[in-house]
């Protein structure tokens, strides 16, 4: 009989320490996400005032209140790896050109937190979709014809570079090999996002060079072209 009760507080003790081992996980990336978000908009607010970045911001700060109760593993890294690209994209993009990328991103954030309209942005916050990877399905086309050819099918978030520029920095967010006209990726929808591939040693860009993908239900033909520079 003691052995019996021996187990079972072992076994309720393995499931408190196991407990106590994810929430950890949890709020560590928690807190990982919350310094991305930070530090990106301390980076913002070094910057001229005006133009898309204002609206960044907006959206930066909705997010940083959300994200301090979040519990969700999954979304708490999405949002980490979301800004940490959007920040080092931010960096080695030309003074110049930095209010095109703050452009593309203000229009994503936009797109991911505007409510339909019967749902409010506070239900947005509140619900468990938001920057939550789903499975999209795509079908390939090289040239305007199905590929069954191996490949590699890179993808990154679209924040107005070009693919030949995210290509010679190795800038993807995610890449996946295929041996058929269709493959499937996980993303965080609605998003602008480019894609390209590489066979054989060479690279084709998508056509065109970004696409707003809101919707998951169907697969979604990319037409991939040589990479213009």
């Amino acid at each position: 009989m003691k052995w019996i009760l021996t187990i079972i507080i072992l076994s309720f003790l393995t499931k408190i320490v196991n407990g106590q081992a994810t929430e950890s996980s949890a709020i560590i990336v928690r807190n990982q996400a919350l310094t991305s978000l930070r530090n990106f908009r301390d980076e913002l607010n070094g910057s001229t005032p005006g133009g898309p970045r204002d609206s960044v911001l907006d959206q930066i700060n909705k997010l940083v209140s959300w994200v301090r109760t979040l519990n969700d593993t999954t979304q708490s890294r999405q949002i980490l790896n979301y800004f940490n690209f959007a920040s080092k994209t931010y960096q080695q993009t030309s003074i110049e050109a930095r209010d095109t990328e703050l452009r593309f991103l203000g229009n994503d954030l936009l797109l991911k937190l505007a409510p339909p309209d019967t749902v409010s942005q506070l239900q947005i916050l509140n619900g468990n979709t938001l920057f939550k990877p789903l499975t999209v399905n795509f079908a390939i086309l090289l040239g305007g014809r199905p590929s069954s050819y191996p490949y590699t099918v890179y993808w990154a978030i679209f924040l107005g570079k070009l693919p030949a520029l995210l290509i010679k920095g190795k800038e993807q967010s995610g890449s996946s090999i295929a041996n058929a006209d269709k493959f499937e990726f996980k993303l965080v929808i609605p998003g602008y996002y480019t894609f390209w591939i590489e066979r054989d040693g060479k690279y084709y860009q998508s056509e065109p060079d970004y696409f707003i993908l809101k919707d998951v239900g169907k697969s979604i033909p990319i037409n991939f072209i040589p990479v213009q520079p």
